[in-house]
């Protein structure tokens, strides 16, 4: 069953059981999702393939696998698992003080010492 957008923005604003299905049907797919990025991390076994077919190996022709990991996925985990010890962590100082009354008071001068210059010339 194909939902036009718009109408999926008015349900889910204008009722309340749709929006709840909605966000249960999405914490569901992202819970799966996850566990996919996970499995994907930590090594998904895949079929060696030379010239478009698989390799076998020894007399009775196994196919030989390997295992494939992806490191994107594990740093993304890591962050979202172990934020304090793999999350960015930027801090911003200022040192030294701004007085923001005193330069809006400044430039305000600087404006009507401009127009009285201007009136003047």
């Amino acid at each position: 069953m194909k939902i036009d957008r718009k109408r999926h923005h008015e349900w889910t604003k204008n009722d309340a059981t749709y929006e709840k299905a909605f966000e249960a049907v999405a914490e569901d797919i992202g819970r799966d999702l996850e566990i996919e990025a996970i499995r994907r991390a930590m090594g998904a076994k895949r079929p060696m393939y030379y010239r478009g077919k698989p390799v076998k190996t020894g007399r009775n022709g196994r196919t030989v696998y390997e295992f494939e990991y992806s490191d994107q996925l594990l740093i993304a985990l890591l962050k979202r698992f172990r934020p304090a010890l793999y999350r960015e962590h930027m801090t911003t100082e200022v040192s030294g003080s701004i007085d923001l009354i005193e330069r809006l008071e400044a430039g305000r001068r600087r404006v009507l010492e401009m127009r009285k210059k201007e009136e003047a010339g």
